[in-house]
């Protein structure tokens, strides 16, 4: 994810939540779920997160949950959209199609394992999903991963 809020005349104050959810994920106490009413800044605060991470030298990957269609494997999705933003040359098409269900949520956890271990991922939209139980079984599945800097989702 490029650093958003340095490419524009965008301000972002580091509130308490936002130091809050930065200590979270810095100390390894993932995954973070955001919760807020619509417009209350969750994208926002998301947003400087990637870019805190960013400018302390890291790798933040933001995927909206908004994008995964109606009936696709949200685990093949997640792929794909990893696969493109980490090293695309490096991974081939059957790391990417290995099955959906329980052998996509396995396939899914092991390529976010096999991801630098700078890497910050950050899924938005969670409310926006028309079925969010495979991003739920993900969660449950990567907290106890060692791996991953940070999750933090937003609904």
């Amino acid at each position: 994810m490029r650093s958003p809020l340095s490419e524009g005349a965008r301000v972002f104050v580091k509130t308490e939540v936002f130091g809050r959810v930065k200590d979270a994920v810095e100390s390894g106490k993932t995954p973070v779920l955001v919760l807020g009413m619509g417009g209350s800044g969750k994208t926002t605060l998301l947003m400087a997160l990637a870019d805190d991470w960013v400018h302390s030298g890291g790798k933040a990957v933001g995927i909206s949950l908004s994008d995964v269609g109606r009936g696709e494997d949200f685990y093949l999705f997640l792929r794909r959209e990893l696969a493109e933003h980490l090293q695309p040359s490096s991974r081939g098409e059957t790391d990417l199609i290995a099955g959906s269900g329980r052998a996509g949520l396995k396939a899914t956890r092991d390529f976010i394992e096999s991801a630098p271990s700078d890497l910050l991922l950050l899924l938005d939209g969670l409310d926006e999903m028309p079925d969010p139980s495979p991003v739920l079984q993900l969660l449950d599945l990567m907290s106890g991963s060692s791996r991953v800097n940070g999750v933090a989702f937003q609904h």
